[in-house]
């Protein structure tokens, strides 16, 4: 073609008629789609980690009778406060972890305390086990914020 941009070449980088992000594999995309939506997972997970204490604190407020903790209004407070804070952590924790474990790695560890914290609340038999069920989904939230964006970014092809 007569495009003055021609020499300079496409995004690629090859030169010519500017179709060589077409001459790819398209058979392959399933592969970026399925990575990229196993990672988002993991946000979706981090979401509802986040808004788990706002519905559930009143019903942890009820009589043990009722299947409630008779928590206070200081324990719902730490309910609630705990999973910030282990995020705090988790977010440096998940540097380090990227870089001994990779990012792959770094996934499943975030989704192994996801799980872990999420059986801790269903299971809880008293407070102190939700605060540590909180606890870790906060640092499995930290962990997941960090490599779930960063993975996603490296495998998707533009």
């Amino acid at each position: 073609t007569d495009s003055p941009y021609a020499a300079i070449g496409t995004v690629s980088g090859s030169m010519g008629d500017g179709n060589a992000g077409q001459e790819r594999d398209q058979g392959k995309n399933w592969r970026q789609y399925f990575a990229a939506l196993a990672a988002t997972m993991g946000n979706l997970v981090m979401g509802t980690t986040i808004a788990w204490s706002g519905p559930s604190i009143p019903y942890l407020k009820l009589d043990p009778s009722q299947d409630g903790f008779s928590i206070d209004d200081n324990q719902g407070s730490w309910i609630g406060s705990l999973m910030p804070l282990g995020a705090l952590v988790g977010g440096p924790l998940g540097g380090l972890l990227i870089g001994k474990m990779g990012k792959k790695g770094t996934m499943f560890t975030a989704a192994g305390l996801f799980t872990l914290s999420y059986l801790l609340l269903i299971v809880a038999p008293n407070v102190p086990t939700i605060y540590i069920g909180r606890l870790l989904g906060g640092i499995a939230t930290g962990i997941a914020s960090l490599v779930c964006p960063v993975y996603v970014g490296e495998v998707a092809q533009p």
